[in-house]
C-alpha cells in the first residue's frame, strides 16, 4: 500500500464515522467498558507492586519514583505525562493507567514522539485521527528489527487498517517483541560474531550504499548473513575468508537479532535481501538502474521477472538465467552475457555458499556494480514458495512459516541449527571474555 493510498484510506475512514453518531456512541461506551476491566488488571499486577518497589528505591536510595515526559497528543497538541522512573517498555508505563480514563492516549494507539515532531506534516495528520497508545506497531517493529518502512509508513499503516481485531493483534504481538527488544539504543557501526565483522544499518542505509556504488561506478560484493550461514562460515574457513573480504555483511534474520543481544552489541534493523527488494525496484525504477537475475530453478528468475515488471512498471530486468549450470564450462559464457546486459545490479540466488564462491571467483570478470547473493529471495519473488504473513515476522516467527512449509528440507536447519547457533555464540562470548 503507497503513501497515498493509506492517507486517502485514513481520511474516507475517519471522516464517514463523524456521521454515525448512535453508532460511535455505543462503541465508545463498550470500549470504555473493556477499558475499565484491562485498567483494574494491569492496577493489579503492575502498577501497584511497581509503585511498592520504587517506593523502597527512593527510600533507600533516593531515586525518584516517577519522571517526566512530553509527547504529542492528539490534534498534535502536547501532552506532559509522568512514567514510573526506570528502564522497562510495559512497567514504566503502567504508571499511566489511570490516564487512559481522561482519553487523551488509547492503550492501542501511535506511538509516543518527542516535540522534535511537530513541524512534520505528516506527523499532524496522524495526530488529527490518532491518539498516542501505551501499545503501538512501531514498537513491535522496532523490537523484531524488521521496521524497515520507517516511523511515519508504520503509524499511516496503523490508522489506515485500525479496528479492534487490529488492535487485539498489536496487544498480543506485544508481548513476544518484548523477548526480542535490545536493552540499550546506542549502536556499533560494525558487528562481530565468530570473529567475522558485519555492517550495522538500517535498510534505508544498505539501499542507500547500493545507490551510491552505481553513482560513484564502483564495484562491490554485498552478501547477508542469518544463523544458517553463520554455522556454515564456523566450519567452512573459505566462506569465512570470502565474507571478511566482502564490501558489505549485512545481519539477516531474528536469529542474529538474539545472538547480538546475547553479546550486548544490539542490532540495528534486519537487513535481509527479501524485504530489501522492493526498495531496489523502487531505487532502480528511480534512477533507471538496471537488473540481472541469476540463479533458482529453471523458469523461476523468468517468473519473477514478469512478476516485478507487473509491480514496478518503469523496472529494467535486462536477463535472467537458472542456477544450474557447469562451473567449469559455462560460467565465463555466463559473466559474459551479463556483462553484455550491462546490468547494475546482478542478484546472484544459489544458496549459501555457493553464490558468494561463484562471486568471489568472477569478480574481476564481471562489470556489474553491485553483485549481491540473495539465496532463496527468487522462490519468493516468483511466487513458487510463500512467505511468511507479515503477523509471524512481526514477532519473529519466519522461520516457523518456512518449517512447517518445508518440514524434510528446514527441520536440520532450524530444529538443530539455530539452538546450535545460539550455543556457539555464547561459548564464543565466553572464551572471548576469559
Amino acid at each position: 500500500m503507497t503513501e497515498r493510498e493509506m492517507i486517502s484510506m485514513i481520511r474516507s475512514k475517519y471522516e464517514n464515522t463523524k456521521h454515525l453518531f448512535i453508532l460511535k456512541f455505543l462503541k465508545t461506551l463498550i470500549s470504555k467498558l473493556f477499558l475499565l476491566f484491562f485498567i483494574l488488571m494491569i492496577f493489579t499486577f503492575f502498577t501497584l507492586p511497581t509503585f511498592i518497589i520504587l517506593a523502597f528505591r527512593k527510600l533507600f536510595k533516593g531515586v525518584p519514583i516517577l519522571k517526566n515526559v512530553e509527547i504529542i497528543g492528539h490534534n498534535s497538541n502536547l501532552l506532559e505525562l509522568r512514567l514510573f522512573n526506570f528502564d522497562g517498555f510495559l512497567l514504566n508505563k503502567s504508571a499511566l493507567i489511570f490516564r487512559l480514563l481522561t482519553s487523551k492516549i488509547n492503550f492501542v494507539g501511535t506511538s509516543f514522539l518527542s516535540k522534535d515532531y511537530l513541524d512534520n506534516e505528516m506527523t499532524n495528520l496522524i495526530f488529527s485521527h490518532g491518539y498516542p497508545g501505551i501499545f503501538n506497531l512501531w514498537f513491535i517493529r522496532q523490537s523484531t528489527k524488521i521496521a524497515h518502512e520507517g516511523l511515519i509508513q508504520t503509524e499511516l499503516e496503523y490508522l489506515a487498517t485500525k479496528n479492534l481485531k487490529r488492535d487485539i493483534s498489536i496487544i498480543i504481538k506485544t508481548l513476544p517483541a518484548l523477548l526480542y527488544r535490545s536493552q540499550t539504543s546506542e549502536y556499533q557501526e560494525k558487528l562481530n560474531i565468530f570473529d567475522l565483522k558485519f555492517d550495522n544499518i538500517s535498510m534505508k542505509k544498505g539501499v542507500e550504499l547500493v545507490d551510491e556504488t552505481i553513482q560513484k561506478n564502483q564495484k562491490r560484493k554485498f552478501f547477508f548473513v542469518n544463523p544458517d550461514c553463520m554455522n556454515k562460515l564456523y566450519v567452512d574457513k573459505e566462506y569465512f575468508s570470502i565474507l571478511e573480504r566482502a564490501d558489505y555483511v549485512f545481519p539477516d534474520g531474528i536469529g542474529i537479532s538474539i545472538a547480538c543481544n546475547i553479546l550486548k552489541t544490539p542490532l540495528m534493523e534486519n537487513v535481509n535481501g527479501t524485504d530489501m527488494l522492493p526498495f531496489l525496484c523502487e531505487l532502480s525504477q528511480n534512477k533507471d538502474y538496471s537488473i540481472f537475475l541469476f540463479g533458482a530453478k529453471p523458469g523461476v528468475a523468468k517468473k519473477m521477472k514478469k512478476k516485478l515488471e507487473e509491480k514496478f512498471p518503469k523496472l529494467k530486468i535486462v536477463g535472467t538465467r537458472d542456477g544450474y549450470f557447469d562451473w567449469k564450462k559455462d560460467s565465463k559464457q555466463i559473466v559474459q552475457e551479463i556483462n553484455l546486459s550491462q546490468a547494475n545490479i546482478l542478484l546472484v540466488a544459489f544458496g549459501v555458499p555457493l553464490q558468494e564462491k561463484w562471486i568471489d571467483i568472477n569478480y574481476d570478470k564481471l562489470q556489474a556494480q553491485v553483485l549481491m547473493g540473495v539465496g532463496g529471495l527468487f522462490d519468493f519473488y516468483s511466487g513458487q514458495m510463500k512467505r511468511a504473513p507479515k503477523w509471524m515476522r512481526e514477532i519473529g516467527m519466519e522461520w516457523l512459516f518456512r518449517l512447517l512449509k518445508e518440514p524434510k528440507r528446514m527441520w536440520k536447519r532450524y530444529i538443530i541449527g539455530n539452538p546450535l547457533f545460539l550455543y556457539r555464540v555464547r561459548k564464543w562470548k565466553n572464551k572471548k571474555n576469559r
